[in-house]
């Protein structure tokens, strides 16, 4: 039996290449299903395929002008601009990667500090 790794294509608009949330579950099931591993080794096998596929999704909190180029999907721009907040004052946003550019949720308009 050889162990393999499901990879996504990457996004045509980011450029990233991970493993989707979904094919962590699947990964996770499947070794769940394996007889060598006994039941708590199966949900804490599980568990932790999961955690890596959704920690790798998320880059952690930034400065707007330090958001990292690639290698995520999302982050927390620390200082980026919410509705209604000035030019400079950002009270801070969840910004997600794409076309290019980091994003808010609410306007899909790239981020502002």
């Amino acid at each position: 039996m050889t162990d393999s790794v499901v990879v996504t294509a990457p996004d045509s608009s980011t450029g990233v290449l991970a493993p989707s949330i979904s094919d962590a579950i699947i990964a996770a099931a499947y070794y769940a299903n394996l007889a060598a591993i006994d039941e708590a080794g199966a949900a804490a096998a599980a568990a932790l395929a999961v955690v890596a596929a959704v920690s790798e999704a998320f880059a952690g909190q930034f400065r707007v002008s330090a958001l990292p180029l690639t290698g995520a999907l999302t982050a927390f721009a620390t200082n980026g601009r919410g509705i209604g907040d000035p030019p400079g004052a950002g009270s801070g946003v969840p910004v997600y990667y794409a076309a290019g550019a980091w994003r808010t949720y609410y306007s899909c308009a790239p981020v502002q500090a």
